[in-house]
C-alpha cells in the first residue's frame, strides 16, 4: 500500500519536515506507525534508481553515501564475483 498525500497549510504551502513531524507527534504516532510507508517509499525510489542502470545507481550511492562508500561498494561488489569490462 502506498500513501500519497499532500498537507499544505493557508497560501498552500507545503509543511515544513518540523511542521509534520509536530503534526505526526501531534497525533499520537511512532515511527512504527510509518513504517510501512517509508518501506514503501524506499522500494519505489531503489526501483527507480536501479532501472537507470549502472550510472543511476553509482549517481545515487554517491550523494547518499559519499565516494569513498560506494568505491568500497563497488570493489565489495567485484569482490564477490562481478566481471571486469572488456
Amino acid at each position: 500500500m502506498t500513501l500519497a498525500v499532500t498537507t499544505t497549510i493557508a497560501g498552500n504551502q507545503p509543511l515544513s519536515v518540523a511542521e509534520l513531524v509536530r503534526l505526526a507527534a501531534g497525533r499520537r504516532l511512532t515511527s512504527i506507525d510509518l513504517d510501512e510507508a517509508v518501506e514503501d517509499a524506499a522500494a519505489n525510489t531503489a526501483g527507480q534508481v536501479n532501472s537507470e542502470g549502472l550510472d543511476g545507481q553509482i549517481e545515487y550511492l554517491v550523494r547518499h553515501l559519499g565516494s569513498t562508500a560506494a568505491q568500497g561498494i563497488i570493489e565489495g561488489a567485484a569482490r564477490r564475483g562481478g566481471e571486469p569490462a572488456p
